[in-house]
């Protein structure tokens, strides 16, 4: 691409979130969007379109991957920011200052984002507690449509699917049971 063109010997270092937690993420940027507005693909929790997106994003590290990049978990940075940035200075060998780790300063969240993208986590401490998030914001189908949509990044790196409910009437019909149920 255009930056490994320009800066070849260059350390990319790429945030990796669990795509159904990112999935997550969007489907409340379309609750906080004004009803104002029309509405767009996150309000209407278009999750094939939401996939699509994520998956476009890290097309390019897919299968060869890139030779200059690393890779970060976002759930290590959001659990313990100063173990995850240590670990990334000794794998780079970058000089990273960890002295303010734990008071971060940031800019005005307007500044860096459009209202409805701001959550209550924004400008705080680094926080675990939108790992997971998929679990509460996502119901069944929608995991599945993630899971499989997004398969190549989970598999490459290392997201485990999670088992999600059938609807009843959408799979098997109404009236029916399911398999070895009775």
């Amino acid at each position: 691409d255009e930056a490994e063109d320009l800066f070849p010997r260059s350390v990319r270092i790429v945030c990796m979130r669990d795509p159904r937690d990112m999935a997550a993420s969007f489907v409340q940027i379309g609750q906080r969007q004004s009803a104002a507005t029309k509405p767009g693909k996150y309000e209407r929790r278009d999750i094939n379109f939401i996939c699509k997106k994520v998956l476009a994003s890290y097309q390019p590290l897919l299968h060869a991957g890139r030779p200059n990049a690393v890779m970060v978990r976002y759930e290590a940075i959001a659990s313990d920011p100063k173990g995850a940035l240590e670990a990334l200075a000794r794998h780079t060998g970058l000089d990273v200052a960890l002295d303010r780790i734990d008071r971060p300063v940031w800019l005005d969240a307007e500044a860096r984002h459009e209202p409805s993208w701001i959550s209550e986590l924004e400008g705080a401490e680094a926080s675990p507690s939108s790992i997971g998030s998929f679990k509460r914001v996502l119901n069944g189908d929608e995991i599945a449509m993630v899971q499989q949509i997004c398969e190549p990044i989970m598999s490459q790196f290392g997201y485990a699917p999670v088992e999600t409910p059938l609807r009843r009437g959408r799979f098997f019909g109404f009236g029916q049971s399911r398999p070895g149920k009775r």
